[in-house]
């Protein structure tokens, strides 16, 4: 018989610290991630953030949420008719008295972050009971991002999102990797990984040296990496971020340095190795850098991720009057971190990638969807809002 049994943040810390979760076959979350849940910013003690199922004792699917807030600037009379219909209350931040009576609010919901079922117990329908408790238990208020294709259909079939939204980004291929990219498409390229290596090696030796004839000095942006938020990047992305959905702000920002979901280690042990999801890389950093003009100004805040040698752009809050020097700064970034593939879903970023040379090998097109929750359609019927690269869960992994 199957059992789910949902976990809220102080239930789930209790979870962990029991001696039978180290016994599990299969555990529902690595012990970094677990402590990242415990202390995101939006998240409160009551939330639901993991559905398990069991049978007999071992852990057999799971179901991760991400608490977070959706911000909304609306008119006085809508803010009434969104209430109704959701058990998750609406708060007011701020009243705006303006001629038109708009007002800031935001609204609790959660992002399925993890979801994962045995394989002898695909096709039973406990994905189903999975994902329709986690609708429940969050009151139909969810958004769905880098899903399985398999995993789209589950959550279709259950007549609960109806709606998507993208974002077209851009890939670029600077150096060849093919040691990373091709084993997980064959198996045979898995016994072969020494060799791809050898031939990435010398392949990137010879083709880097187009780099020694590149203009060092061609953006004229001073790049400042940032140790801590200070007053003037916290007011700076306060200023900036108006139009964004989800409104990060300088405690998301030093929640998500503090607290990976990727640890830098050589070898996975033995219990990271039971969970499904990736927990550890060889080599995985964040760092944040703020942009100035010739005028000492702050024009742009970028947040980069670092995985060993791919780097993404999660984060972006910039004056678009610079898009084309920052956008350099991210040219040179890449070269002089010896980056194989970037990827941004940045739309106006992406867009200029496009259209200008990059000294890139390759470019290709990317896609990323959002799946909407019908309680949440509404909030994403205007196209006068911005999702970062790293919302959600993305920024984690």
């Amino acid at each position: 018989m199957i059992e789910l049994k949902l976990y809220n943040i102080v239930e789930l810390e209790q979870l962990i610290n029991l001696e039978r979760f180290y016994n599990f076959k299969n555990i529902p979350i690595s012990l970094h991630r677990a402590k990242s849940h415990f202390h995101n910013p939006r998240a409160d003690k009551n939330d639901i953030i993991m559905i398990i199922a069991f049978k007999n004792n071992e852990i057999v699917g799971y179901m991760g949420i991400l608490p977070d807030f959706l911000f909304i600037e609306s008119l006085t009379k809508h803010r009434d008719s969104s209430l109704r219909g959701t058990k998750q209350s609406i708060q007011t931040l701020t009243d705006s008295f303006t001629n038109n009576s708009n007002i800031i609010e935001k609204l609790k919901f959660g992002w399925f972050s993890c979801f994962w079922v045995d394989e002898t117990m695909r096709g039973e329908g406990l994905g189903t009971q999975l994902v329709e408790k986690a609708l429940s238990e969050w009151s139909g208020n969810i958004l769905i991002t880098e899903f399985a294709p398999l995993s789209k259909k589950l959550y279709l079939k259950t007549n609960s999102f109806n709606n998507s939204t993208f974002l077209n980004g851009i890939r670029l291929y600077n150096r060849f990797d093919l040691q990373h990219i091709l084993p997980p498409k064959k198996r045979i390229f898995h016994k072969i990984k020494s060799l791809l290596s050898i031939t990435d090696n010398v392949l990137n030796f010879v083709f880097d040296i187009r780099f020694l004839f590149i203009n060092k000095n061609s953006s004229s942006l001073k790049l400042e990496r940032i140790s801590k938020f200070d007053s003037e990047i916290e007011n700076f992305i306060n200023s900036n971020n108006n139009t964004q959905l989800f409104k990060r702000e300088t405690v998301d920002f030093n929640w998500i340095i503090k607290y990976p979901w990727i640890i830098q280690s050589d070898k996975i042990d033995s219990l990271n190795k039971r969970y499904y999801f990736s927990a550890v890389a060889k080599s995985f950093e964040n760092f944040c850098c703020k942009l100035r003009n010739k005028n000492n100004e702050v024009v742009a805040f970028l947040f980069f991720t670092k995985r060993e040698n791919t780097l993404k752009l999660p984060y972006c809050i910039y004056k678009s009057k610079y898009l084309h020097e920052i956008i350099l700064v991210i040219l040179q970034q890449i070269i002089e971190l010896k980056i194989s593939t970037f990827t941004t879903y940045n739309n106006e970023i992406s867009d200029q990638l496009l259209k200008q040379k990059t000294n890139s090998l390759f470019k290709k097109k990317m896609i990323r969807e959002y799946l909407i929750s019908n309680n949440l359609k509404e909030y994403f019927d205007s196209n006068n809002f911005v999702i970062q690269d790293g919302d959600g869960d993305c920024v984690f992994t």
